[in-house]
Order: C-alpha cells, then sequence, then structure tokens
C-alpha cells in the first residue's frame, strides 16, 4: 500500500489528535496486517518514536506484528 492517508484533526483540541477506528501494517515483504479498534482519539507526534496505546490493544497488535 503507498498511498497518503489524511485525517482530519480534532478542533480545539491542544495535541495534534484524530479520530481512529483501526490500525494497519505493510511489512517491507509486502504482507499486510490490519487490527479494527473502538473509536478514539490518536494523537499524531512527529518528533518521536514512543508508541503509546490501551493496554486492551497491547498484545492483540503485537502478536499481529511479530
Amino acid at each position: 500500500m503507498n498511498e497518503m492517508v489524511w485525517l482530519d484533526v480534532v478542533e480545539n483540541d491542544f495535541w495534534w489528535t484524530n479520530y481512529i477506528t483501526g490500525i494497519k501494517f505493510e511489512g517491507t515483504d509486502g504482507l499486510e496486517a490490519s487490527f479494527q479498534i473502538d473509536k478514539m482519539k490518536a494523537l499524531t507526534d512527529t518528533g518521536t518514536s514512543c508508541v503509546y496505546m490501551p493496554s486492551v490493544y497491547y498484545e492483540p497488535i503485537l502478536q499481529l506484528i511479530q
């Protein structure tokens, strides 16, 4: 998947946040995996490699990307 996805920024919010309903990964080998989640805010931060998420999603997403 080589396409840009644009997300609207939540107005009147201190951070650059967006609403998301899923996560999609694509490996260098071309394999894709996706994970659907309940609608929630996601923080956009271009200055860190830290990934933070609700603990309920951690294990399923970790299994998905391994």
